[in-house]
């Protein structure tokens, strides 16, 4: 089935709906009369011809959501991020500053759309999550690539906070609205850009994969216990707030 997707075609209802009617098209036994004029929020099939090795045909059930969506979206980063690196390499290769402002914008345009994707209301829960994991693979290529290297080490904040800890640190300030935080991929990229942690020889380091981490501090995927004892010693020692120290 020969429909391309990108992250534009969640992006309004407009765009969805309209992925949903080049869907429809591709029915062979035309179950449905004319194009949607509304969204379909429940998933729903078409009958999808095809031609096997033998120039047989065949009919397969294909469903919008299940099959056709899953499939599309698990291949969004690698598909963005081909073309972009393609552009890089023949529209902006002898300008400098020019491919400078376009990876910014680019950075700037997956990460505004990061920032939309919770409020989508015609995406399903499953899907938005899937968008967002994509979305953020394209946001850290960009970032390793191409950002990361113009951090400034000697600019950066040095802390005695092991990774593990400055991440819960940041993650609790933002839990408790302390501070507001985008979505997990820039908020990390934003402290790897601000800070250093102390390594377990006691040196100072650069943080790497924070957005990646976090996330998995949120969803409990990774044991925080000895980091968070540790904070809880901190905060909570008589003098932490005498300001005279």
């Amino acid at each position: 089935m020969e429909i391309e997707v990108s992250f534009s075609d969640f992006s309004s209802e407009s765009n969805y709906l309209n992925l949903q009617n080049k869907f429809i098209l591709q029915d062979a036994k035309n179950m449905f009369s004319e194009n949607l004029v509304s969204i379909l929020n429940e998933d729903f099939p078409i009958v999808f011809r095809t031609i096997d090795d033998d120039n047989r045909e065949d009919y397969q059930t294909i469903y919008f959501q299940k099959d056709f969506l899953v499939e599309r979206i698990n291949i969004l980063a690698g598909n963005y991020i081909k073309i972009f690196t393609h552009k890089l390499e023949t529209d902006f290769l002898y300008k400098t500053d020019e491919k400078e402002k376009y990876i910014s914008v680019c950075y700037k345009k997956i990460s505004d759309f990061v920032t939309i994707i919770p409020l989508l209301h015609y995406l399903s829960e499953e899907i938005k999550i899937m968008i967002t994991e994509q979305a953020s693979l394209v946001l850290d290529y960009i970032h390793q690539t191409y950002l990361k290297p113009n951090h400034i080490e000697s600019d950066k904040i040095k802390t005695n906070l092991s990774q593990t800890e400055l991440l819960l640190l940041m993650l609790l300030l933002s839990k408790r609205k302390i501070i507001n935080p985008d979505h997990d991929s820039r908020f990390g990229h934003l402290l790897e850009k601000t800070f250093l942690v102390t390594n377990s020889q006691g040196q100072y380091v650069q943080i790497n994969n924070a957005g990646k981490h976090i996330n998995d501090y949120k969803n409990f995927n990774k044991t925080t216990d000895t980091a968070m004892a540790r904070l809880k010693a901190i905060f909570q020692e008589d003098a932490f707030f005498n300001l005279e120290i």
